[in-house]
């Protein structure tokens, strides 16, 4: 029975003891609030901080349990502390508890720069450098930054990078495309269609090429002529650069027997030759006989020793004038007998080469000449005078300048340039000039090639007269 009752007391007082600590630990409650996210937020500068969220509960206070959500409750206010930073308060009051928290939201860049990168849609050379096609660089803040783009190169890319002003970074890649798709350009010298007189030696007048990759571009020639034969033949030129792009041309190569069989444009060149003859007019008629072109000689006794070329010339079909005997200016330009009496030496010349004697002649420097040494309105009285005995004087609307020229090319586009601007072309030039023994075969070319006829002067070809200035 006693055992019974102790047993008994010390359950009540188990119980109590229970009871108590139940009430303790069980009775007493707090509110827990809790912020979603962190304590401190970093947003863009220009963006708005989008809450992240919170929640209030009101539960036992030593074990997060039977809890009542009492998130409505709380009161939400945001104080702007400077441009760069807020600070939001959360406070919630309930059953006489209070809970605050805190978060700061900090305003800062955080925006990359951003880098574009022009894109031609082009291919570098295999054999060449990339060659920069442009890029720039933009940022929400300091703006245009694209010079503080730095650049490398690793292989194959080109590496861009890029820091803003609050420390923000971007790179970008650009794969560098190589590949050669362009074939060479390639392009006659002289036209597409030449013409070669029978049996005379094709004188190739040459191509140009080019590349947009290669420095030096490898060509060849397929031809079937035979200059022994008349008729038109071909020859292909293959051009190919070393990423095997090709590119073909043809020109057409006839061989005559007769000029009347090129094709004309209507044009007229009466080329002319002054001071001879000399030491290179041998070379300048063999020239002119290969492609059999006539041309008209103003002859000189200058140099006396090649006088005997003036019968060739003439057997050869070309037509001869007086230039003068002397050419000397101080003599000629004296005075009308003075000129007269040149004049007839030189003609006496002629005749002793060719058994005739001329009736065209060319006054020395032209007839618009300004010889100082020149009597008074002589040559206005020389050409009256002349005229009136039926002599007929030529000037020149085309000067070759081979005077003054240093290499057969100059003088070769001056002609060329000259006879494109004239219907009736008159070209002076001298075959006591080196130089034309070149210029005069590249002028017969380009000649043939587009459809001028070459003519020696006669009586009634177009004079071409200078306005007289004496």
């Amino acid at each position: 029975m006693k055992r019974k009752k102790i047993v008994l007391c010390s359950i009540g007082i188990f119980l109590i003891i229970l009871s108590a600590v139940s009430f303790f630990v069980f009775g007493k409650k707090k509110i827990y609030l809790t912020l979603n996210g962190t304590n401190t937020v970093e947003v863009n500068y220009d963006e708005t901080y989008k809450e992240d969220g919170f929640k209030a509960e009101y539960c036992n206070k030593y074990m997060k349990i039977f809890c009542k959500d009492i998130t409505d409750k709380v009161k939400v206010e945001t104080e702007k502390v400077s441009n760069k930073k807020d600070n939001i308060t959360y406070d919630i009051q309930y059953n006489n508890e209070e809970e605050i928290k805190n978060r700061v939201i900090e305003y800062k860049d955080l925006e990359e720069p951003v880098i574009t990168l022009v894109d031609n849609n082009t291919f570098t050379c295999p054999n060449k450098d990339y060659v920069e096609e442009g890029y720039s660089a933009i940022d929400n803040v300091d703006g245009d930054i694209t010079d503080k783009v730095i650049v490398t190169k690793e292989n194959d890319k080109v590496i861009y990078s890029v820091e803003d002003s609050s420390g923000n970074k971007k790179v970008v890649i650009r794969e560098i495309k190589y590949k050669d798709t362009t074939p060479p350009n390639i392009s006659l010298s002289g036209g597409e269609n030449t013409y070669v007189y029978i049996n005379q030696n094709y004188n190739e007048l040459g191509y140009n090429v080019s590349d947009n990759c290669d420095e030096n571009v490898f060509v060849t020639t397929d031809s079937n002529i035979d200059t022994s034969k008349t008729g038109n033949y071909e020859i292909t030129y293959n051009a190919i650069d070393s990423s095997g792009n090709k590119k073909s041309v043809k020109r057409k190569v006839t061989v005559y027997d007769d000029t009347s069989q090129i094709p004309k444009n209507g044009r007229i060149v009466y080329i002319t030759f002054d001071d001879g003859p000399g030491p290179y007019t041998k070379q300048i008629l063999d020239i002119l006989d290969r492609y059999n072109i006539k041309v008209t000689f103003f002859v000189t006794h200058q140099f006396s020793n090649y006088e005997y070329l003036i019968k060739e010339e003439y057997e050869k079909g070309h037509a001869i004038a007086v230039h003068t005997y002397t050419h000397r200016y101080e003599n000629v330009y004296s005075s009308v007998d003075s000129y007269i009496n040149d004049f007839n030496m030189m003609n006496d010349v002629i005749f002793n080469q060719t058994g005739i004697r001329t009736k065209l002649f060319r006054f020395p420097g032209g007839s618009s000449n300004k010889i100082k040494s020149a009597a008074k309105g002589v040559v206005t009285e020389i050409a009256n005078k002349m005229t009136e005995l039926g002599y007929t004087y030529f000037d020149w609307n085309v000067d070759s300048n081979d005077v003054s020229s240093k290499s057969s090319t100059t003088i070769y586009n001056n002609v060329v340039k000259g006879i494109n601007a004239n219907k009736n072309s008159v070209v002076l030039m001298h075959d006591i000039n080196k130089l034309n023994i070149e210029s005069i075969e590249m002028i017969i070319n380009y000649g043939l090639n587009n459809g001028f006829t070459f003519l020696p002067l006669t009586e009634s070809s177009p004079t071409a007269h200078h306005h007289i200035n004496n």
